[in-house]
């Protein structure tokens, strides 16, 4: 039987996305990276140290992280049963609203944008992308 190219897709993009997510966890690690301040706009120090890098009191990043595992998860049944698409699908859309306020936060209140939060955030979408291309391969 051969793979769905989506579901592939989806769980590569999730594994990657949970990677760096666990990275972002780990702030000091961060900001002492050389691809964390390239000028004063693309600064990762002011989003995953300032004030709104946590939620309740729990790091953002952690909530990345949760939600990574959640889609790796999802991604890599869906290599079984493609079916399982459908609720990937839902957890990328839920993903990229958190996403587009997350991108709202860094663009016009913290006035920064991470690199490396860019990135999950990219991942996040291709999981959603790849999410939607697999559901068409099985019709």
């Amino acid at each position: 039987m051969p793979f769905n190219r989506g579901a592939v897709g989806a769980a590569a993009s999730a594994l990657a996305g949970l990677s760096v997510s666990v990275y972002l966890l780990f702030p000091e690690q961060v900001t002492s990276s050389p691809y964390c301040t390239i000028n004063r706009f693309l600064s990762c120090g002011p989003v995953v140290t300032g004030e709104y890098s946590k939620f309740l009191g729990v790091p953002v990043a952690a909530y990345g992280v949760m939600w990574f595992a959640a889609a790796s998860a999802l991604s890599l049944l869906s290599l079984r049963g493609p079916h399982l698409l459908r609720y990937l699908t839902w957890w990328g859309a839920v993903g990229m609203a958190g996403v587009a306020y997350l991108v709202y936060l860094e663009f016009f209140v913290i006035g920064s944008v991470c690199v490396f939060c860019t990135l999950a955030h990219l991942l996040g979408a291709l999981v959603l992308g790849f999410a939607v291309l697999g559901r068409s391969e099985i019709g």
